[in-house]
């Protein structure tokens, strides 16, 4: 809403800092257009699958753990800082990307600059909006969020395409990173914590999710002294890794398997879902409660695995990315709601860092693990497979929740 200061208007605090944690996000989405470079890298330079998905697997084990660290320092820094630091290392990876022609410098270039930017980008953000909203829009916010980062590819792939086709690795990268550089350390500017006393409108209303937990709020030390903290770190990493195995290999999936040569418009196609899942799932976790969306999503995914190996045409294929994204977005968006329902806001940027290290395993789990499995046998089946396993495991974890979610505290 818009507020009256003297003879103009201006934009409400929460409203800036909400766009710009949404900006910055969408500019971190070039993680997710990996595929399209580890084509190039496999016809330009000859690099076996492996070795052409390993920058995005150590990106993503990176990018967890840059999150708790990024997170201890966001609870005393603040996040404009922080979220500053992490945009001018994301600008500046996507550069060197470009200029990378070894597995060990396009590790330092992809892995450990951009992957660190985008971790601490997602951890200053997301903590940081959250605590301008009421309890009962957390979920949607955090879903509002981390969609951004999810339907970037939907820009990002295309766009990507164009600039390698016309100025090469170096020029296409270099053009887009410096764009990214100076749009995302722009908006950064605009990232705060409120001041200390502040009550957002609406929160009188105390939503039930949002005190899952007795007394103050937990840090990271009191967090990984909770067996709950352990079933939701497996979890993440078992769910993620169907989801990360996906965006890492989608190109090359469509080739083997639907002998079809569209594999960018599979990747704006699962950005699309992804963010779609996103924003539902925070939204409907909200209704329904985070830990029935978990199970629901774990079970369909799971689905979808057991399917995928056998998607040989286009269309069949489009539909298995969609459900693939649409499960792993409403997942991401739970995680983070989750983590504050049991531990609080106040230590949130460290203890959603902390649990976020799972993501980075998932980054090994699935990745990895299918780009091995294809040079070994030549196809993507057991690797799916595997993820049908993890996933199963993952639900059944959840069975295991105990703690109430939101029907369980309106009903009491």
């Amino acid at each position: 809403m818009w507020q009256e200061k003297g003879k103009g208007k201006r934009i409400p605090q929460a409203v800036k800092v909400l766009v710009a944690a949404v900006g910055v996000q969408f500019f971190s989405g070039t993680l997710y257009i990996w595929s399209i470079i580890k084509d190039q890298l496999i016809m330009i330079y000859g690099w076996t699958d492996a070795q052409a998905t390993l920058p995005y697997t150590l990106a993503t084990l990176i990018f967890a753990f840059s999150m708790f660290f990024a997170g201890l320092l966001q609870d005393r820094t603040g996040p404009r800082l922080m979220t500053s630091i992490g945009a001018a290392m994301l600008g500046l990876g996507l550069i060197l990307t470009g200029l990378a022609k070894s597995v060990a410098t396009m590790v330092l270039a992809y892995s450990l600059v951009m992957g660190a930017g985008i971790g601490i980008n997602n951890v200053a953000t997301t903590p940081a909006v959250l605590k301008w909203y009421p309890p009962s829009k957390k979920g949607a916010i955090t879903g509002l969020v981390v969609a951004a980062i999810a339907v970037a590819p939907v820009v990002y792939s295309p766009l990507l395409t164009l600039l390698l086709m016309h100025f090469g690795m170096a020029g296409g990268l270099g053009i887009l990173g410096a764009g990214v550089l100076v749009a995302s350390v722009a908006l950064a500017q605009w990232m705060a914590d409120p001041p200390v006393g502040f009550q957002p409108q609406g929160s009188e209303a105390q939503d039930p999710s949002s005190k899952l937990v007795e007394g103050p709020d937990m840090p990271w030390q009191a967090m990984v002294r909770t067996s709950r903290f352990y079933k939701l770190f497996a979890m993440f990493a078992f769910s993620a890794s169907a989801g990360l195995m996906l965006f890492g290999h989608l190109t090359r999936i469509a080739r083997l398997q639907a002998d079809w040569e569209g594999g960018y418009l599979l990747i704006m196609l699962i950005a699309l879902f992804n963010g779609l899942g996103r924003f539902g799932g925070g939204a409907l976790s909200d209704v329904i409660g985070r830990v029935k969306l978990m199970r629901l999503a774990f079970l369909l995914q799971a689905v979808n695995m057991a399917l995928f190996g056998f998607l040989d045409k286009p269309l069949t294929l489009a539909l298995g990315v969609a459900l693939g994204g649409l499960c792993y977005g409403a997942l991401f968006s739970a995680f983070p709601a989750i983590t504050a329902d049991y531990y609080g806001l106040e230590h949130l940027g460290a203890n959603y860092g902390m649990i976020f290290m799972a993501w980075g395993l998932g980054g090994v789990l699935g990745p990895q693990m299918a780009g091995c499995i294809f040079d070994a046998t030549g196809s993507y089946r057991w690797a799916f497979l595997v993820a049908l396993a993890l996933l199963l495991l993952a639900f059944l974890l959840s069975l295991t929740l105990r703690g109430k979610d939101k029907r369980a505290m309106e009903k009491n």
